[in-house]
C-alpha cells in the first residue's frame, strides 16, 4: 500500500516553512501523475483539505474530506489542485474517517514548564538542545564565540539550500 500527498500553497502561506521567498504566483491547475504499470487497480481513494478556503470565523469547511475515488486511466491519474489544497490519494481505500473516536480524547495536561529557559551548558558539543526542532538548517550546541566559554545554540546551515 502507498499514499501520495500533493500540497499547493501561495507565497503568503509559504513564509512559515521558509525565510523570505522571491515573488511568485500560483493558480489552480490539473496535474497528471503516471503510475507504475505494477499498480493493479482501477481506482485510488482520495482525501481533500483546503487551508486557504476558510470562513470569516476561521472555520475550514474542506478539512480531510473523503472524496470520490480517482479513476486510473492508462496508468495515470489527473487531479484538479486548487491553491491551498492538500490532496492525498492512496491504495488504502478504507482509510480514516471524520468523526469522534471510540474513546474520548483526554483533556490536555501540558507538561512543559512555562516559561521555559535553557542555558545549554549541560549538553555535549554538536548535540541538539532539548525541545528544539529545526525547520530549515540545523541547530547544534557549540561554544559561544569569544572567551566566555558559554554554550549556545548555533545554526549550522545559515544559507538556504
Amino acid at each position: 500500500d502507498w499514499a501520495l500527498t500533493i500540497s499547493k500553497i501561495d507565497r503568503d502561506h509559504a513564509s512559515c516553512t521558509r525565510p523570505a521567498l522571491p515573488a511568485f504566483h500560483v493558480q489552480a491547475e490539473n496535474v497528471t501523475f503516471r503510475l507504475a504499470s505494477s499498480v493493479k487497480r482501477s481506482t485510488l481513494a482520495q482525501w481533500y483539505s483546503n487551508f486557504e478556503d476558510y470562513r470569516p470565523d476561521g472555520e475550514v469547511p474542506a478539512l480531510f474530506q473523503r472524496l470520490d475515488d480517482v479513476e486510473i486511466k492508462d496508468d495515470s491519474i489527473t487531479l484538479e489542485v486548487q491553491v491551498g489544497a492538500v490532496i492525498t490519494v492512496s491504495t488504502i481505500v478504507k482509510g480514516p474517517t471524520k468523526g469522534a473516536p471510540p474513546t474520548p480524547i483526554p483533556e490536555s495536561q501540558p507538561s512543559l514548564p512555562l516559561p521555559f529557559s535553557d542555558n545549554f551548558e549541560s549538553y555535549e558539543i554538536s548535540k541538539e538542545g532539548k525541545y528544539w526542532s529545526d525547520q530549515i538548517g540545523s541547530f547544534e550546541v557549540h561554544y559561544e564565540s569569544g572567551a566566555s566559554g558559554n554554550k549556545v545554540m548555533r545554526q549550522m546551515v545559515p544559507v538556504l539550500p
